[in-house]
Formats: structure tokens, sequence, C-alpha cells
């Protein structure tokens, strides 16, 4: 038996089903041996592996796949996962077309209906617009907002991809707010964030994604009021924290300052955190601007 569960094992990438050990000519009795004698330790029900193996999160989906069978895929958190728009979750999402499957404490498993299968890094997944809709039961919208809108910003998914997996009644209202920010050209969740902020208050909604010709070539502004030359910036650590980006950030903004124009900048921790402040300052920028661009508006005391 030796050979065949190494062999099993190592095309396996270190985990073997019962199924797979018995066509390969290891009776019952025989697997329970295996087990019985530490040979081999049960990883899930039907999932088996040599004592003292260790699995990354990638590991813990093959493994899940594996026990849920060739129809299973990743599904909510860890198919957004997988897609790369959201971090890992100690709990492996799967879905399986059909009612009646039994999940446990580290693998929770939903009832499939007719959607889309994709293969990413050799894992079937559900989409990244169906994922979102699902895990939009479980998460708060800010939470959604980033992987919505970093998978739009790449390609994965369109506004209408979020219109349409807001079929489900319990998720219709988070998932049309989110094609309404992807559709306005929002792609990050702090500029979503941003833009729905202004657009429910009465200030007025900026452009988002707005280029504008600059003596160093073209700048994309986050967000941009035509009518009072006024831009703004919603900074997030992940893309604005190295030496390099330090020094981009602010050649762009000399860059925008030269033409005339006004550069607001606001951390997203502050957009997502301090909505009142972010909605006070820029209102107090906007009724500046517009008093300089009335008449000029001296700060001198006198």
């Amino acid at each position: 038996m030796r050979a065949e569960l190494l062999h099993l094992l190592e095309v396996g990438s270190g985990l073997v089903t019962r199924e797979q050990l018995r066509a390969a000519g290891v009776d019952r009795r025989g697997i329970w041996r295996a087990i019985k004698r530490g040979e081999l330790i049960c990883v899930h029900p039907k999932v088996l592996a040599l004592p003292g193996s260790t699995f990354d999160v990638w590991g813990r989906y093959r493994a899940a796949l594996l026990q849920m069978g060739p129809d299973a895929a990743l599904t909510h958190v860890s198919a957004l996962h997988a897609w790369g728009l959201y971090e890992e979750s100690p709990i492996t999402h799967v879905s399986v077309p059909r009612a009646g499957v039994v999940g446990y404490s580290s693998v929770r498993v939903h009832c499939r209906g007719a959607q889309e299968i994709h293969t990413v890094a050799g894992f079937p997944v559900q989409t990244p617009a169906d994922a979102l809709a699902l895990a939009a039961a479980d998460l708060d919208l800010d939470e959604l907002r980033f992987p919505a809108m970093e998978a739009n910003r790449r390609g994965l998914l369109t506004p209408r991809n979020l219109e349409d997996a807001s079929r489900w009644d319990r998720v219709r209202t988070p998932m049309l707010l989110l094609a309404e920010e992807a559709a306005a050209g929002a792609e990050s969740g702090g500029e979503a964030k941003f833009w729905r902020l202004i657009k429910e208050s009465p200030l007025p909604t900026p452009v988002l994604q707005q280029e504008v010709m600059t003596a160093h070539g073209l700048k994309r502004l986050d967000g941009y009021w035509p009518d009072l030359g006024l831009g703004v910036e919603i900074d997030g650590r992940e893309f604005h924290n190295t030496a390099d980006a330090f020094v981009s950030d602010r050649v762009k903004q000399n860059a925008v300052h030269g033409l005339g124009l006004v550069l607001m900048r606001y951390a997203v921790s502050q957009v997502m955190n301090e909505e009142q402040y972010v909605l006070t300052e820029t209102e107090t920028i906007i009724v500046a601007r517009r008093a300089v661009l009335c008449g000029y508006v001296s700060h001198f005391p006198k």
C-alpha cells in the first residue's frame, strides 16, 4: 500500500480521498488499518493525509473541495480570496448544485443554482459578482465595496454584473448601490464611499477618474468638480505607502496645482470612519473655492 499511497499523495498535493485509495486497490479494511497505525490522518471524513501534514489556505481549499465532491466550487469570501479580492478566512465556503450537503466547523456548504463556475489557480470558483452577492449576507456594505471596486477596476465584472447579482431580495439594496458606484467610475472602496457620501449630501457630486493635462503629462484625479477647479485624492496605504509613491504623489500634486487647481487629500481611513469630518471639510473647501472664483477674497487680517 505504501507505494500507491505515496503516489496518490504526490498527485493530490499531500491529500488523498478514500475513493482514490479504493480505486487504487486498497479496501476499506486496509484504509482503516492505515489510519489506526497512524500512517494516515483524517483531514475531513473523506479526505486523508500523512501525519504531521500542514496546509496553507490553498491546501485547505483543496481538501474542502475533495470532501464535497467533483461538482463543488469555492464561493462567498473564499471565492473572493481565490480571485485576489479579499483576505483569507478561517472558514472555507463551498457551494454544490444540490441541497442537503452538510458542512462542519471549518467548511460551510451552500446550495448553488445555475450559476457560472470559473477556474482560478486550478480551483473551481464562482464569479466575483455572484460571490459578492452571496457574501453580502455576512459582510456590511463598506466591506463589500473594496472587493467590488477592485474587481471592477481589474475588469473581472461590470456594473451590469453587479445589477444582475441583485436578483436575491435579501441583497438587492447593497448590490444595486455597488453597481451605481462602479458605474460612476469608482475603482476602490475608498473612492466609492467618498462618492456615496457626497452624492447623499447637499454638496455637488464630483466626476470620478477625471484626467487633466499637466506640465508632467496626463494626471488622473480620483474625483473632480470641473466648475470649481477642485480635485480630490483618496489615499490608501496599499498604494501610497512606498518611497516611490510618496514622490509620485508630490509630483502629481504640484503638477495639478500648476494648472491653478486645488487638490484635497483624504486617507481611506478618514473616509470610512470619519464621515462627518470629511463632509464638513469638503463643504468648507467648496464654499471657499466658490468665493475665490467669484472674486478675490483676502485671508490676511486688516
